[in-house]
């Protein structure tokens, strides 16, 4: 007698062969983009909260028009040199802050240069996807 809750039976189903194409193909790229969404999203806050968890725990002085400096400040500026829009309107002083933004601004460089990598990979998918059709 089959065990019905085997794992091995479960996948057997999942990968069945269905009209002459392998039925994982279908949920393959549906579920990847959103995963990968996610997975880069999770990725740039949490590289965001970090920065701005380290600049505030160090105390970085930094250059603002107000005097009341709090986390969301840091917040802000963390968000600001990870997408590397550079408004200037707050700075760091201090050698240390100024280094650790730079090092934040490379990750942000760097996240998006595997965002833009990965678009030929996504494209190709599709295209491989669509022609099997």
């Amino acid at each position: 007698m089959p065990d019905r809750f085997s794992a091995f039976s479960f996948v057997d189903r999942i990968t069945a062969l269905e009209d002459g194409r392998r039925a994982r193909g279908r949920f393959a790229i549906p579920a990847g983009l959103p995963a990968f969404s996610a997975c880069l999203v999770t990725a740039a806050v949490g590289l965001i909260f970090g920065y701005a968890i380290i600049q505030w725990a160090l105390h970085s002085p930094l250059n603002v028009s107000h005097e009341r400096v709090s986390f969301g400040t840091y917040l802000y500026l963390s968000g600001v040199t990870f997408f590397t829009l550079g408004y200037g309107d707050i700075t760091p002083l201090g050698r240390l802050g100024r280094t650790i933004e730079v090092f934040e601004a490379g990750n942000g460089f760097g996240l998006l240069a595997i965002v833009i990598g990965y678009l030929p990979v996504l494209y190709q998918s599709f295209s491989r996807r669509e022609s099997a059709t």
